[in-house]
């Protein structure tokens, strides 16, 4: 191949059940001046003979394999970064899907609105269920924002931290992402870029050609310290902002956002430990946010419900 525009870098970790249709999907990718940087971050599985087995079915030259030590979904990321060739790049998880026009949409959306990061809408599949989500992330329509405004968009909850979501410059990853987090590393990574470039240019797209698979994300669902930990990288967000400041107070929606979240679980399980728990951290730090008024209401909502149930 004699040039690159896109680098679609995959981290795998023990991903048997799931790396030979991931490779067969980029197989079938109709874009061809991309490449497929799969990172081995230690797998003690079958996944590298798989992968062996399947490159040498597949013969399509697109594809980069390299086996690396253990270090986490963000080391085996950061490694794609510095390995990659193309202009953009595009982070997938090995256990979803997406249309054969996935990146060659990213691309030629992004070409077309000339952003440094374009964003996407993407759907989700449970297959507990078996129930399809459509607009997971939130219903994005078409439009250009500075980054300085995608920023607050995160900080609203309309934009998350999913890294499937979005085409960006590689240029814009001088930093990479955290390789001490654990939990929403993704999110930290996407609110630094933002915040360090903040006169770059964001453009919304409403096309959806992802699908996230909603079951057993690994380092979410099989971390029991995931709770405390989102709630520290949440904290480190808005750390990256001055106390006292508009910004920070808008971050810290984050954290509280969490608290909410771990309220609600509360209520399901009907555990008045945790509910009175994160009750008082939520009146500690709620009304010194800056949520939209939609979303303050509704987490009032919450609260007083939280109050009628569990005294």
């Amino acid at each position: 191949m004699n040039y690159i525009d896109v680098s679609v870098i995959v981290p795998i970790y023990n991903a048997e059940k799931y790396i030979s249709d991931l490779m067969g999907n980029l197989h079938g990718q109709v874009f061809q001046k991309t490449e497929f940087i799969l990172v081995n971050d230690g797998s003690t599985d079958g996944t590298h003979d798989i992968i062996s087995e399947k490159l040498s079915q597949l013969n399509d030259e697109r594809f980069r394999y390299f086996e690396n030590e253990n270090k986490g979904v963000s080391s085996a990321r950061n490694f794609g970064i510095r390995v990659a060739q193309g202009e953009y790049v595009i982070f997938i998880d090995v256990d979803d899907t997406f249309t054969n026009d996935f990146v060659e949409t990213y691309y030629n959306e992004i070409v077309k609105s000339k952003a440094d990061i374009e964003f996407f809408n993407i759907s989700a599949f449970n297959p507990v269920d078996g129930v399809t989500i459509l607009n997971y992330v939130s219903n994005l329509k078409n439009g250009f924002h500075t980054f300085y405004e995608t920023l607050k968009d995160v900080f609203k909850f309309k934009i998350q931290g999913y890294p499937f979501t979005y085409i960006s410059k590689k240029e814009l990853w001088t930093e990479g992402f955290p390789e001490q987090m654990r939990i929403a590393e993704d999110l930290y990574a996407l609110v630094k870029i933002l915040k360090l470039n903040p006169t770059s240019v964001a453009h919304y797209n409403s096309y959806s050609k992802y699908v996230y698979m909603l079951n057993e994300k690994s380092a979410l669902r099989n971390n029991p310290n995931a709770d405390f930990e989102g709630v520290q990288t949440s904290r480190e967000i808005a750390d990256l902002f001055s106390k006292g400041t508009n910004d920070r107070a808008w971050a810290d929606n984050l954290t509280v956002g969490l608290y909410f979240e771990f309220l609600r679980h509360g209520l399901k399980r009907n555990d008045r430990a945790e509910v009175k728990r994160y009750r008082e951290l939520i009146f500690k730090n709620f009304f010194h946010t800056r949520m939209p008024v939609l979303s303050r209401l509704k987490r009032i909502f919450i609260l007083v419900t939280s109050l009628l149930l569990i005294r």
